[in-house]
């Protein structure tokens, strides 16, 4: 047994030939189960198929998590839709814009989307009735309300109440949209 704790030392793990009448196995800690009859066969490392870990698999896994989704986002300021757009398709989604309430119902008709961010205050179609119209029409729609008025705090606590997942106030940063986003998808 000298030498043993030695030779198990690393992180890898080991196993004997798959020919052993015992499974032994020993891991970088030291625990270890074994069976006497067993130690006489020698050691290999175990190939990364056969740990359990697939990078098919995994990156399966992260892709479904990562996956791009279609966002429709809804604003009447032009550059606030241009710099949402850059944000998102950063991060790998396929970005649709609208300009206001009536343009992005249409635009939702069209296809299907995973997610809408709309502003509140719009002409046309405000933000609180374009969601009224979009929890009518589709009601398992995400909507994610943003504003920047005034009059922001009490708009977006209505816009929750009437189903929103999430709510952000102008100006946000990168990361809180994408948080946002990823919290909703």
């Amino acid at each position: 047994m000298e030498g043993f704790e030695g030779f198990l030392g690393g992180v890898e793990e080991y196993t004997v030939d798959s020919q052993a009448p015992d499974s032994v196995r020993a891991y970088g800690d030291n625990r270890r189960q074994y069976n006497e009859a067993a130690l006489s066969f020698s050691w290999k490392k175990v190939p990364y198929s056969r740990r359990g870990f697939s990078l098919t698999g995994f990156l399966m896994r992260v892709q479904d998590r990562w996956r791009m989704a279609r966002i429709l986002v809804i604003d009447d300021e032009p550059q606030v839709l241009v710099v949402v757009e850059q944000m998102l398709r950063s991060a790998g989604h396929d970005v649709v814009l609208a300009a206001d309430g009536r343009e992005g119902l249409r635009r939702y008709r069209e296809g299907p989307h995973d997610l809408i961010i709309c502003d509140l205050f719009m002409p046309e179609l405000d933000g609180l009735e374009a969601i009224i119209a979009f929890r009518r029409e589709f009601p398992e729609v995400k909507i994610i309300a943003i504003s920047g008025d005034v009059a922001s705090d009490a708009m977006l606590s209505v816009a929750h109440r009437l189903g929103t997942v999430g709510t952000l106030q102008k100006p946000f940063t990168a990361e809180e949209l994408l948080a946002e986003v990823e919290k909703a998808l």
